[in-house]
């Protein structure tokens, strides 16, 4: 069911008829420069995302979150800006405003 709430989700993204529903859920996210971590919730403008290490506030980030579907393994490929950065023990919750964003299938 989970899935399915999701790919919903993502569906809103790329329509005309954005929502700002927010999904709690974690799943594997990779930034460009190499870091990992997970999201926390994701939505139709943005994911918080749990990292190690540092994204500066207003900084850009590029990353891609990876999901196991009914119809195989997808990736969302997105970049976005850096709205919030909130500490979160030994990790950082890193609040990002999408600017881009495409779903395809994982490798």
């Amino acid at each position: 069911m989970e899935n399915i709430r999701l790919l919903v989700i993502l569906a809103t993204m790329f329509s005309d008829n954005r929502s700002s529903i927010r999904e709690t859920v974690e799943l594997p996210a990779r930034l460009a420069d190499g870091r990992e971590g997970w999201t926390k919730n994701i939505s139709a403008t943005g994911v918080l995302l749990e990292l190690d290490g540092n994204s500066p506030l207003d900084s850009e980030v590029s990353f891609e979150i990876h999901l196991e579907t009914s119809v195989g393994p997808l990736k969302l490929v997105a970049r976005g800006q850096v709205v919030r950065v909130q500490p979160n023990g030994n990790r950082k919750g890193i609040a990002v405003q999408l600017v881009t964003s495409r779903l395809e299938p994982a490798e």
